[in-house]
Formats: structure tokens, C-alpha cells, sequence
């Protein structure tokens, strides 16, 4: 014969569980009744012999969560003897689940620029309702204008678990993107934000969060696109021209930007420092620079450029005030050498590039059509009005020493042309006077010592 009784219950969402009962068996056929317990179809419980006083069993149902099931106590026996039999009081299902919360957290950086890495850290508890673990969950991240976060999640971070009455540790490095404008903000977080854990206590995840004010981007000036043209001769110069951009967030004050020329075996050649307007934030002005050649030797040469060379800008970064060098090549002097020097008056102009570009080319015009190996110096300005003029020494020779230099100088059919109608003497055939003056290039290319004038310039107009 025997007796059962059943009842179904449900560990949905549960992580452990217990059941718990008190029974006593005054009187059994041991060996032949049985007094058992089953989950389902599986027996976890079962006593054949006479236990005397109420005895508390505790059966661990912690295999069994996460579903509905089944218990069943039963009593059978056979008909040869009869016993009394098992008694069962205070039958107990208790399940417990964890309770995930926050413990402490910490932000690397309150007041981070747009474009910094922060790391949050946290320590996540799980103090549980009853000594239960918590399995995988994520935490979720918030950016947010204002602390309501009506926002998504910007980013999930994967935690493998939480021990019960334990903790978990959890650093996530975060960017500021760069496109954040200058403001108060709300960094957030929530535990199990994907509701992944059953929890006894679901209002203390979060979204707990930190204030965080992003400033205006400091200035950061970048030098760029550096060119140079020409390819120069030897005793020549170049222009050198290149980019201030500004790539920061605040506007950037009037400062200095320093050119350097060297050589192949980064030894300097030259340098100068100029002066560079304010530029406002992510902008950008353009300026190009003479810088004479005097002393270089034939052969490969580098250009470099650095922005705020005096300091004068609070920079975000500074690692990028200098530029990697531009190559140009020097070549042997095969002619005339032109070395332009242009004025404040051209360089601060905001045509400076055309207006520089310009005179350059009229100088290679120039420098093509004679091969008399003479370098020239010449400085250009502005005039506030009037035409064009131009300021020049000269130094006095004999006229029979300046035909002279002339014959010997004479290569061509136009040199020949031209001696043909200059008279020989010791006077010249303008004003017969003995002397002629030579403005000081005209006077080196005819080979004369052209030394520093005494006397005051010849305005020519």
C-alpha cells in the first residue's frame, strides 16, 4: 500500500533554493516501508527505519532553479507488518536571490577636454537576500545634458558575475568625443542594465552618476603644408611658405613662428623669427617668408617651421609646434642670383602670397636672361602712393677702365654690336667727362671691387 501528497512550485529567476522539513517515524518495517521525497521523478530523500523525535531534513534545491517543478512525499509498505508509519510538519521552500547595487565609484577626471580618455571605476556589491551569487550581467553607460537621462546607453560593459555578499570591480575608459561643446554634462551608469539578473531588490541599480563640466579646447597651433620655391643657386634665397592652423577650440593670440634652414646633416644654415597674427579657433592664415641662402654650399637643404616659438599662446598641445622638414635642392651658380628681401609692408599684406609670387617670377625672367655670376640683393616695399621706385648705389670708375672690362667681358654678337658704337678714349661720349658710374651689380659682374658706396643713393623713378 502507500500514500502520497504534491505540490508544484515555481524558481523562476531564482539562484538558490532550499527545502526544508521536520518529520518523525515512530514505527516502520525497516527495510521493507519507505518514507521518501522526490522533485519531479527524482528521489532526494528517503528513510526505512524508526527515527524516534522530530528531526529537521534540509535538501539543497539549488539544481532546480530556474523553472517550475514538482515535490512529492510518499509512504509505502507492504502488508506484512504493520507500522505507524512517518509523520511530516512545516514543509519549507526557500529561495534567495542577489541584490547587485552600488558600492563605491570614482571618475579619473571631473573637467575633461574634448578628445581626453576618463576611467570610471567601480566597485559593484551584492549583498543578496539570502546568500545568493549573481551571474553575467552589464553595465550600462550614459552621457547626458541633463541628470533625467532620457537618453540610450552609449555603452555596455560586460561583467562576468558577483559572488554572494561579495563584490566586483569594473574600469571603463571613456572618450569624450570631439565634437562636445563647452558645458555641464552627466556621466551615468546602471547595474544589470540589461535586466539580466533576478533580483530581491530592483530600485537600487542606478543610473547613479557623476557632473561633469567639459571646458572650451585650449588653442593648438599646427604648422602645415610647408613648401619652398625655388630650387635656388648657390648664394641665392627662397621662399618659404606654410600654415598656421589653429585646431583648438579658443582663439589664439598674436605670436612669433620661427623658419630654420639646414642642411643634410641637420646642422643650421640660418634662421629667422616672425611675427604671426592672431588666429581664431579652427582657422588657419597662410604667410610666406624670404630667407637668404648665404653660405650654403650645393646640395640638399631642409626647411622647418615652428609655430609659437616665444611661448606667447596656452596651448592644449605643444608636441606639434614643429614640422617635419621640407627638401629643396641648392644648385652650383650658373648666373645671376637675385635675392629678394620683401618688407613688413608686403609680408603683413593679405595678398602677400600673389604679391611675392609675382616679383619672384619677374626675378626668374631675369635671372635666365644673364649668366654673369653676380648675386643681388634687393628689398621690396610698398608705397602708400605714386608709382613705383627704386633705391640703388652706384660707385665711379674711369670710362677707359669701364670699356675695357666691357671688351673683356664682350661673348656675343649683341656685346660686339654695342662695343662697335662706344668710342675708345679716356672720355666718355655722354658728357666727356673721364668718369662713369656703375650701379654696384653691373660694377662686380664687369669685375669690379664694388665695395659700399660713400656717398648718398640715386633715386630712380
Amino acid at each position: 500500500m502507500g500514500a502520497y501528497m504534491e505540490r508544484s512550485f515555481s524558481l523562476a529567476g531564482y539562484r538558490s533554493a532550499t527545502l526544508s522539513f521536520w518529520y518523525v517515524i515512530p514505527s516502520i518495517d525497516t527495510g521493507y516501508d519507505f518514507f521518501r521525497v522526490w522533485i519531479d521523478n527524482t528521489l532526494v530523500f528517503q528513510r526505512s527505519s524508526v527515527v524516534a523525535t522530530w528531526t529537521q531534513a534540509t535538501i539543497d534545491l539549488t539544481p532546480y532553479v530556474g523553472g517550475t517543478h514538482t515535490v512529492e512525499f510518499d509512504f509505502v509498505s507492504d502488508s506484512t507488518l504493520v507500522a505507524e508509519g512517518a509523520y511530516v510538519d512545516d514543509i519549507l521552500v526557500t529561495a534567495t536571490q542577489p541584490d547587485l547595487t552600488k558600492g563605491t565609484d570614482n571618475l579619473s577626471s571631473l573637467t575633461p577636454h574634448p578628445g581626453d580618455t576618463v576611467t570610471a571605476s567601480l566597485t559593484i556589491q551584492n549583498p543578496s537576500c539570502g546568500s545568493a551569487s549573481a551571474g553575467a550581467f552589464h553595465v550600462g553607460f550614459y552621457w547626458s545634458a541633463s541628470p533625467a537621462f532620457n537618453v540610450l546607453p552609449f555603452y555596455e560593459t560586460a561583467v562576468t558575475g558577483c559572488p554572494a555578499n561579495g563584490t566586483v570591480s569594473v574600469n571603463q575608459n571613456i572618450t569624450i568625443d570631439l565634437s562636445t561643446a563647452p558645458g555641464t554634462y552627466y556621466l551615468g551608469y546602471k547595474i544589470d542594465d540589461e535586466s539580466e539578473v533576478a533580483e530581491c531588490n530592483e530600485n537600487n541599480n542606478g543610473i547613479y552618476y557623476w557632473t561633469v563640466t567639459v571646458p572650451a579646447t585650449l588653442a593648438d597651433l599646427v604648422p602645415q603644408s610647408i613648401s619652398v620655391s625655388p630650387n635656388p643657386a648657390t648664394g641665392g634665397s627662397v621662399i618659404v611658405s606654410y600654415t598656421v592652423a589653429n585646431q583648438g577650440g579658443t582663439a589664439a593670440p598674436a605670436s612669433h613662428s620661427k623658419v630654420q634652414i639646414k642642411n643634410s646633416s641637420n646642422v643650421l644654415l640660418t634662421q629667422q623669427t616672425f611675427s604671426t597674427a592672431g588666429i581664431p579657433a579652427n582657422s588657419s592664415t597662410n604667410e610666406s617668408r624670404s630667407m637668404s641662402l648665404t653660405g650654403a654650399s650645393a646640395g640638399t637643404y631642409y626647411a622647418y617651421v615652428i609655430v609659437d616659438n616665444n611661448g606667447e599662446v596656452t596651448q592644449s598641445n605643444t608636441s606639434n609646434d614643429l614640422s617635419s622638414g621640407t627638401a629643396f635642392t641648392v644648385q652650383t651658380q650658373s648666373g645671376l642670383v637675385i635675392n629678394p628681401i620683401f618688407d613688413s609692408s608686403i609680408t603683413s599684406d593679405p595678398q602677400a602670397a600673389t604679391i611675392e609670387a609675382t616679383i619672384n617670377s619677374a626675378i626668374a625672367v631675369y635671372e635666365s636672361n644673364f649668366s654673369d655670376l653676380v648675386t643681388v640683393t634687393i628689398t621690396f616695399r610698398k608705397m602708400a602712393n605714386g608709382l613705383g621706385a627704386s633705391t640703388r648705389y652706384y660707385q665711379t670708375v674711369l670710362y677707359s677702365d669701364y670699356r675695357a672690362a666691357l671688351v673683356s667681358h664682350a661673348t656675343t654678337a649683341d656685346d660686339a654690336a654695342a662695343l662697335a658704337h662706344l668710342p675708345a678714349g679716356s672720355a666718355n661720349p655722354v658728357n666727356n667727362n673721364q668718369n662713369v658710374n656703375l650701379e654696384l651689380p653691373l660694377a662686380r659682374a664687369l669685375g669690379f671691387s664694388a665695395a659700399p658706396p660713400a656717398r648718398p643713393a640715386r633715386r630712380h623713378h
